[in-house]
């Protein structure tokens, strides 16, 4: 009997010692082509899996490096190449319309291009289930059909701060008397005329994205989830989570029901201080600062105009900072003996280097996170796009010179980059 109650004993704290472990098959859809779109899913994503869960990632950008419990469905060639590819007067037209109008494209023809992918609808076809589906409130919500046909909760991510479509779908509040359209110009403070041009790009662009998003979708989507298929929106009601990266420190407070939740920064990861040994160099021997120059990962440096180029690399000539500039071409005519070109830089290592003062860039919410992260005060340029709206709320907050594109010269930008220089208050406000 003694050895019996010694024996249960030990069996009783040996199973004590076990921890129990629940692992969940994931399935993330996020076939957009910006890269800047996928950095934050991919953050998410290899987290999960590095906590055991299972992932199922459908994506334009396969890992490397094989991961465990991350399997790739690799979309390359389904659609055109987006990094380091857009010609930069295709975009810089000044007009939101102009962004609404080719998100309305992308997101058509992404939805078509993706679902007809052989890898995709060997997905569809088969009977693989998983306990979550994670997509992207963006331009499309045809990718919802997985929900539908998997019966399984799903979430969302937004990589921008909340589209004017997405509010609807959560019974979130929109105030459009204080709260900037995503693409327009208007931060919060707004005269009375802003604020019923705000009105009016609000209510336009959902019902834009109604007729010119959400129908189209709707009709591509059927063909592959059948005609059973509920409408888009409906399915969409049932979010149970959307994960947001922005932040009320950077985008300026906004009212969100409980189920939205910021996580602005999600991507980031302290510097490791691995920068290659070239831009090292030239980094450290920057006695007197240096500066970085990016107009993020989708548009192709080398498309300025003659002007714009002259505007930028003569202004950079009389600084006595060393510049760091992401540009595609091996060579530049006239490039000044302070500046060194490199076609692609690791941003974050390069923004936390101590000798780093100024980052000059378009404004893309991924890169100036890095920059605020870091401490380093901007001179940003809007393109396109989430941009106009994002560099108005940095300039409210005090932690960046906004510049007009159309009306860049030497002069504004010299007088930019030395004001950022000389304003001790820019950075502590980071």
């Amino acid at each position: 009997i003694k050895m019996r109650w010694h024996s249960l004993l030990i069996t009783f704290f040996t199973t004590c010692c076990f921890l129990s472990v629940n692992s969940y098959k994931i399935l993330c859809l996020f076939p957009h082509v910006a890269k800047s779109h996928f950095i934050m899913a991919e953050a998410l994503m290899k987290g999960l899996a590095l906590r055991g869960h299972e992932v199922t990632m459908v994506s334009h950008f396969p890992q490397k490096t094989p991961l465990k419990n991350y399997k790739d469905i690799n979309l390359i060639g389904s659609m055109p190449e987006y990094v380091n590819s857009v010609p930069i007067d295709a975009v810089s037209t000044g007009y939101p319309q102009t962004t609404i109008d080719l998100l309305a494209h992308l997101g058509y023809t992404n939805c078509e291009n993706t679902l007809k992918h052989p890898a995709v609808t060997e997905l569809i076809a088969s009977d693989e289930k998983f306990d979550l589906v994670v997509t992207e409130l963006f331009n499309t919500d045809c990718f919802l059909g997985f929900v539908y046909k998997l019966n399984a909760p799903f979430i969302s991510l937004s990589t921008s701060i909340l589209m004017p479509w997405a509010h609807a779908r959560f019974g979130n509040p929109d105030i459009p008397s204080y709260m900037g359209n995503h693409f327009s110009y208007l931060g919060t403070r707004m005269t009375f005329t802003e604020r019923l041009k705000n009105i009016l790009y609000e209510e336009f662009h959902k019902l834009w994205y109604h007729y010119m998003f959400d129908k189209p979708a709707y009709d591509i989507a059927k063909k592959y989830f059948g005609e059973n298929l509920p409408p888009l929106h409906e399915i969409a009601k049932n979010t149970s989570l959307l994960l947001v990266n922005s932040h009320f420190s950077l985008n300026r407070p906004r009212p969100l029901v409980p189920n939205i939740i910021e996580v602005g920064g999600l991507h980031l990861e302290p510097s490791k201080g691995n920068l290659p040994e070239d831009i090292k160099k030239f980094l450290d021997g920057a006695k007197d600062g240096a500066v970085i120059f990016s107009l993020g990962s989708s548009i192709r440096m080398e498309t300025l105009s003659e002007e714009k180029r002259n505007a930028f690399f003569h202004a950079f000539a009389e600084l006595p900072q060393r510049v760091l500039v992401k540009w595609e071409g091996d060579t530049l005519p006239g490039k000044p003996d302070n500046v060194m070109l490199v076609p692609w830089m690791p941003q974050m290592d390069v923004l936390a280097h101590p000798n780093t003062k100024v980052f000059v860039t378009h404004g893309g919410l991924m890169g100036t996170m890095e920059s605020s992260f870091n401490g380093v005060p901007m001179v940003a340029i809007p393109i396109f796009g989430d941009q106009y709206h994002n560099v108005r709320c940095y300039e409210e907050n005090g932690i960046a010179i906004r510049l007009n594109y159309h009306t860049i010269s030497k002069q504004t930008v010299l007088s930019a980059i030395k004001t950022v220089l000389i304003t001790p208050v820019m950075p502590r406000m980071l």
